[in-house]
Formats: C-alpha cells, structure tokens, sequence
C-alpha cells in the first residue's frame, strides 16, 4: 500500500507537470492524488504498529524462553555464562531490535518505491531507464562494498560495549569498596573502564565512518544521476517534458535513497543484537537441564557424599582449582558445623551438597539413590540455605500461602520488626544493614521449612546479642523441629552446640568428629 501509494503520488504529480496548463484544476487528479496520499499514511502507520506487534510479540518469546532456559542451568554453567551478558542480551540488545521494528516498513516501503520508480521510468524512456539503472547497481555495488566494513566493525562495537558494561559493573557493584580505596577506584577507572571506553569509541568511529562513507557514496552517484539527466541525455531523448518528469523521477528517488540509508545502520545493529540472542539460547540451551521436573519429595534419611570432586576451570575449560573429593554422610536431625580458614573449601562444599555444582567425580546418594539430572531438582528441594553470597528477593515468591502475621511474628522474633514489615506479599524494604540482611534471609530460609537448613556464615555481620541468640535458641529450635542444620562458622565458643564439626582444609575434609 506504501508503495502503490508513492508511487501513484509520483505518477499523478508528472500528470501535473506535463499538461498544457499546469494551472488548471484537475478535480479526478487531485482526489486520486489525495487517496493516494492517504494510502501512503494509512499504510505506514499501520505497517509499522503490525512491524512493531511482529517484533515484540517475537521478542516476549525470546525472552521467556531465555528465562526457561536460565533457569534449567546447573549455577556452575551459569557462573560460566555470566549473568551480565544473560541481562545485557535481554535488555541493551533487545531494546535494539525493537528501535529496529519501527525502521523496517519504512525502508522496505522505500526499496519497493525504487523498484516501482525504476521501472516507472521505462514508461518515460528506454534511454533514461538504462542509464538510471546502471548508475544505481553500481552504485549498490559500491555500498555493500562500504558497509561489509561497516558490519565488521559494528560486530567489534557490540564486544567492546558488552566488555565495557562488564566492568562498569564492578563500579556499581563494588561502590562501596571503591569509596573506601582511592587507588582501587583510579585502577578501575584509569586503567580499565577508561581504556575500554576509548576501545569502543575507536570502534563506534570506524563503524560511523564506513556508514557514512556508504551514504556518501550512494548520494554521489545520486548526483551523477541527476546530471546525466541534466546534461547528458536531452540530446539524446529529444523530449524536454520527458527529461522534466525524469529529474522529478531522480529527486524522488533520491528520498527513498535517504529512507534507506537512514535505516540501515539501525537494522545492522539489530541483526547483530538477534544474532547475539540466538547464540546466547543456543548456549543456553546446550549446557541446560532437559529432565522433566517431577514432584517434590521434601524427606531424607540420609544424604552421603562419596568422593565427591568439583573442578574450577578457567575461561579455556581448563582444571585450575579441585575441592574434593569429598566422603561425608549426613542424618537427619543433626546439627553439623563446618570449619576451616578462608579459602578452605566450605562454601564449594556447601554448593556441592545442594548440587548446585554437580560433581565432576564421584557420587551423591539420597537414602542410598544415586542423585543425578533426573531427580537433582526434588534433592535440592531439601534444602534451605543463606549462602554467603545470597540474593535477599524482595518478595516471598512461591510462598503466597504464607500468613502476613506469620511473616511479621517471625521478623520480630529476629529483631527486625521495626525495620521491615510484611504486607500484600513484599517486604516493605530490603535496604538494610548486612546483618540486618542476613536476618531477613534467615527468616525467607525458616519460612520455606524444608528438612535441611545451610547457614554459610550467618552469624557473621550480627551484634553479639543476636549471635549468642542465634546459637543458643534458634539452632536448638529449629533441631527440634526436626530440621538438619549444616553451619558454617568460625565461632569456637558455640562448636560445643554441635553434634558433629567437620574441619577443611585446602578443598578437602582434614577431620571430622
């Protein structure tokens, strides 16, 4: 309809121009004219709300099957992956693609409307269509060759962006600590955010100046046209009311020509930004889970560790760092604390006992069943943990069962009652000191009342009062319960609490008693 439109627009004009006298009023032309017009309006406005429907209804899909599939990862493959380029995809490469969406009709509307006006011009005369059409394939020939460049170094672009937001990551991330440590924060921004910074511009301008270049050249050989219309043909076609409507046909052509270029540096950052979700779900995909989630067996006698290995690897899937192997055996109701110097192992073997690393040598039995990818996630459904690493969710997402006077008597148990509160399934906040934090993620871990709890380093960041209250009356408690409680911690004064303290030691269990 676009097409149709500017084109019938184009034709309708030259029946303008070649009258006797333009100045007479044509009532049928000017309501072809018009309805002509409307089409073209009509016709992009709705091309580009269907374009942009397309697009986002696509891209819905893309970004809940990249959540599925995130979701199926073992954490280690995730850890791999990285989650920044897992958000990046989803977010800076996605915006791309639907900025594009709104670009495409246009430029497809302008690429018909060049064919239709090309071969318009065979109706005018056979002599101006050839030399038109020869000065256009050459000039497309002349700005693939440009934008071959173009594309190469968008690519680079699309890295060095990706790189860059790596490590400004670290800026927001690590805040704080950058505060805290002048020279920390001159290294980060001197010598690495700055120099990837200029790597992208050096990158972004190669990019720029091939694109350009390309316009440039496609509009020179615009002019050249329009010359040899001008100057070169009229011997030749013999026909001034043939010329006049071929210079109005070039002047026409030169806006789709802009259209065009305009959008194709737009529509070559998207393609990249798709190609990029493609390659990521196909990653995804590859290391993903593929079992079918049965139900969850929330029960244990027994879970046993025997030689279990876990193998750091660097970005070439090289072995750089082994915890393990592991020969450990836990039962139900007991109260188990982990200890050990930093960098010893226990946090490695806390993600190894939930199988959130899955083991690269030996085996992992639930009441003597081998756990393996058909039933890792019912395993994992035992366990509770506040990681030292946790994420502290703002909502208590997968418990909307759960009471808001349970939630707020449990916060005011843990002495946070009058800091946070609990109503419509959210806590009112979560900006809260880093004990206060933990707290608060302990109370999540109580709420999910699974059999096993892993407290890494609970009691670490809490006044002394909510510790001495933590060992003595929650750990009791929650045994009582009947929940298992594995702990890491460094607090020799309350290892007496424990019925067993298993002591690591460069990745491996030195001892336990």
């Amino acid at each position: 309809m676009i097409t149709a439109g500017t084109v019938s627009m184009m034709a309708l004009i030259n029946v303008v121009i070649e009258r006797a006298d333009p100045r007479d009023l044509d009532i049928v032309t000017l309501i072809l004219f018009v309805l002509a017009a409307a089409g073209v309006l009509v016709g992009q406005t709705l091309g580009q709300r269907i374009s942009a429907h397309t697009v986002e209804t696509m891209m819905n899909a893309i970004r809940q099957r990249i959540v599925s599939k995130t979701r199926r990862l073992e954490y280690s493959d995730f850890e791999a992956i990285g989650g920044t380029r897992i958000y990046d995809a989803l977010t800076r490469k996605g915006a791309l693609i639907s900025e594009a969406s709104v670009a495409v009709v246009p430029a497809y509307a302008a690429m018909g409307s060049l064919v239709l006006g090309g071969i318009y011009t065979v109706l005018l005369s056979s002599a101006v269509f050839g030399a038109l059409a020869a000065i256009i394939v050459t000039s497309i020939l002349f700005f693939r060759l440009n934008m071959r460049k173009a594309r190469v170094a968008m690519g680079e672009a699309s890295m060095a962006e990706t790189a860059y937001l790596k490590t400004f990551k670290d800026l927001l991330g690590g805040f704080k600590e950058v505060r805290l440590h002048r020279p920390r924060g001159d290294d980060l921004q001197e010598g690495h955010l700055a120099p990837k910074s200029m790597a992208l511009l050096m990158v972004r301008i190669r990019a720029a100046a091939s694109t350009t270049t390309a316009g440039t050249v496609s509009l020179l050989f615009f002019y050249i046209m329009l010359g040899t219309i001008c100057f070169i043909l009229p011997p030749i076609v013999d026909d001034a009311a043939v010329i006049a409507q071929s210079i109005y046909v070039s002047v026409f052509l030169l806006s789709t020509v802009e259209t065009i270029l305009r959008s194709v540096p737009l529509v070559t950052r998207a393609t990249f930004a798709m190609n990029d979700l493609e390659s990521l779900e196909a990653e995804l995909e590859q290391h993903g889970d593929s079992a079918k989630y049965g139900p969850e067996r929330a029960e244990f006698e027994t879970i046993s560790l025997e030689k279990v290995t876990f193998n750091y690897r660097n970005s070439s899937g090289e072995p750089v760092a082994t915890t393990g192997p592991v020969d450990l055996s836990i039962r139900r109701g007991e109260t188990l604390f982990c200890v050990g110097g930093n960098g010893s192992g226990k946090s490695t073997f806390m993600k190894m006992l939930c199988r959130l690393y899955p083991p690269n040598s030996g085996t992992i039995r639930w009441d003597g069943a081998l756990v393996d990818s058909g039933n890792a996630s019912a395993y994992r459904a035992l366990f509770s943990t506040v990681y030292s690493d946790f994420h502290l969710f703002g909502h208590l997402y997968g418990m909307t069962d759960i009471g808001e006077d349970t939630v707020n008597g449990l916060l005011a148990e843990l002495g946070l009652g009058a800091k946070v509160s609990y109503a419509n399934g959210a806590f009112s906040t979560t900006e809260l000191s880093t004990g206060q934090r933990k707290r608060l993620a302990f109370a999540v871990a109580i709420l999910e009342d699974r059999p096993i709890m892993v407290l890494d380093e609970l009691s670490a960041d809490q006044d002394p009062e909510f510790r001495d209250h933590f060992y003595r009356d929650w750990l009791p408690k929650l045994k009582a319960e009947g929940r298992t409680l594995i702990v890491v911690s460094h607090d020799d004064r309350y290892f007496g609490l424990a019925d067993r303290i298993v002591t690591f030691r460069d990745g491996r269990i030195a001892d336990a008693v």
